[in-house]
């Protein structure tokens, strides 16, 4: 299993890594994205990207990306 973190909630991290797939054609079956949804569906909205999210699982376009949404802040620089 591949995890990767969206990194800080104001960073190009998570821009970066969505470009990345949107571009290129990964295969994400055994990744899963740990982020935020409010930094997430940002983002997303600022690509202007079609996508949802449903349960755990982000579908954009043509890929499915397995999501831990970080609920708690409790470990985060925004505490």
């Amino acid at each position: 299993m591949i995890y990767t973190t969206q990194g800080h909630q104001h960073g190009v991290g998570l821009e970066i890594f969505l470009k990345s797939i949107h571009l290129n054609n990964f295969k994400l079956e055994n990744h899963i994205l740990i982020c935020f949804q409010e930094s997430l569906e940002e983002t997303l909205k600022t690509l202007d990207f079609k996508y949802s999210i449903k349960d755990d699982h982000l579908q954009l376009e043509q890929h499915v990306l397995k999501l831990e949404i970080i609920k708690k802040t409790q470990n985060t620089e925004t505490v």
